[in-house]
């Protein structure tokens, strides 16, 4: 990919960021090409990023990699149950200096999964807590990640969401929806510029409408 094509549309925020050496949580999306952000990045930078996957419910397709593109695995993290090992190697990753990369909008797919609803694109949808109680643990700041085609090109947005997520003890619950919602409001701003972009295949609103959001077709 030619750098010419790939528009960074805050570059000082997004360099400050490679030229610390701070860890960061790093919310990503199925909206647009976030594997194009790699070509921005040198070799040491992309190796900062540790991506968190549900490798357990893509096992064929983890197999192919490993046998093909061995590279693109080998910064994964499988976090299909968080355990205190998890967590403990996920810590040293953002001491080190490291980005924990996580999808803010795919919930997952255990029946325990820890979801909280806030409107999106005018209806009721669910959204993963686990980011912001990742964030809570990793006591470290929080940036956004989208990149879409446009142009013939790509456009990349890179913006801090939080310092830090702390959640309460009490009313957890309403300071996680309430940080999903903000995750939401941004995701939901992106998707208006090109919502065919945004390659989620699952029954995301789970067919139930609600009060619909004014301009939002």
């Amino acid at each position: 990919m030619d750098p010419v094509m790939i528009e960074v549309v805050d570059r000082e925020t997004l360099d400050r960021v490679l030229a610390g050496r701070e860890g960061i949580l790093l919310i990503v999306s199925h909206l647009g090409n976030i594997d194009i952000s790699r070509a921005l990045l040198d070799k040491e930078q992309r190796s900062r990023i540790k991506l968190l996957v549900h490798t357990i419910h893509a096992q064929k397709f983890a197999r192919i990699l490993q046998q093909f593109r061995p590279e693109a695995i080998a910064d994964t993290i499988q976090v299909t149950e968080v355990n205190p090992g998890t967590m403990i190697a996920l810590k040293e990753v953002i001491e080190s200096g490291g980005w924990v990369a996580i999808a803010g909008d795919r919930t997952p797919l255990t029946a325990d999964a820890r979801v909280s609803r806030a409107q999106f694109l005018g209806y009721d949808a669910p959204f993963p807590d686990g980011p912001y109680l990742l964030a809570h643990l990793l006591e470290c700041p929080v940036y956004l990640m989208f990149c879409l085609r446009r142009n013939g090109g790509y456009s990349l947005y890179f913006e801090k969401f939080a310092d830090r997520i702390t959640l309460p003890r009490r009313e957890k619950s309403a300071a996680l929806a309430q940080w999903a919602a903000c995750y939401a409001r941004r995701l939901e701003s992106f998707c208006l510029i090109d919502p065919f972009q945004w390659y989620n295949f699952f029954d995301f609103w789970n067919a139930k409408p609600a009060t619909a959001k004014a301009g939002v077709q």
